[in-house]
């Protein structure tokens, strides 16, 4: 992790808009479970959408996560959507 303590605020300010959202998500749930894992378990679920015989343990993600938290994961599917407009639109964002 970087000691520099405006490194977060640094990299959200260059979030397209359309990621603002995902941004604050991310860091709210980073906060409490580490940035590691946060991007390791969406990175999962994201994978998991869009494929047929992707192999992750479902049940062990959900158990790390309050209701509350899984409830922002949910913001998987609108995220996963933006992220492929975006690449589609400006390669060079992603």
């Amino acid at each position: 992790m970087s000691s520099n303590p405006y490194t977060k605020i640094m990299a959200k300010n260059r979030l397209p808009e359309e990621l603002k959202k995902f941004g604050n998500i991310f860091d709210s749930l980073s906060r409490r479970h580490g940035t590691y894992y946060i991007f390791q378990d969406f990175l999962d679920l994201s994978i998991n959408a869009w494929s047929f015989d992707y192999k992750m343990d479902l049940v062990a993600i959900r158990k790390k996560y309050s209701e509350k938290e899984r409830q922002l994961f949910g913001f998987g599917h609108d995220t996963t959507n933006e992220l492929s407009k975006l690449a589609l639109s400006r390669p060079n964002i992603i």
